[in-house]
């Protein structure tokens, strides 16, 4: 669980297309180590047996993997960008920490 530390950032992509199942979320939060975490929206447009069946080819590996596009504006080109050099950022601070506290 996230420790709702300051440094702790969650922000929604949207598709450009309005659909409600073309979207994403980016989370970045700090616990013992820095954590950047992506979840996806999955289509949930088959019966539940069907998407059972589905997520055990996906175990075995077979080609039964469903990919899904979410269109991004520039707006939130530059958000993504900006929470990922926030974690960068964050990484490389507590990096850094760590050999401080090694030596």
């Amino acid at each position: 669980m996230p420790n709702n530390s300051e440094n702790d950032r969650v922000e929604r992509f949207d598709c450009e297309c309005g659909d409600y199942d073309h979207c994403f979320r980016v989370s970045v939060y700090e616990f013992d180590q820095i954590e950047f975490i992506l979840e996806s929206r999955l289509p949930n447009y088959k019966k539940w047996y069907q998407r059972i069946g589905t997520a055990i080819k996906y175990i075995f590996h077979t080609d039964e993997t469903a990919y899904d596009t979410v269109l991004l504006s520039s707006e939130d080109v530059n958000r993504l960008g900006r929470l990922v050099h926030h974690y960068r950022k964050l990484y490389y601070e507590m990096q850094e920490a760590s050999k401080k506290e090694a030596s």
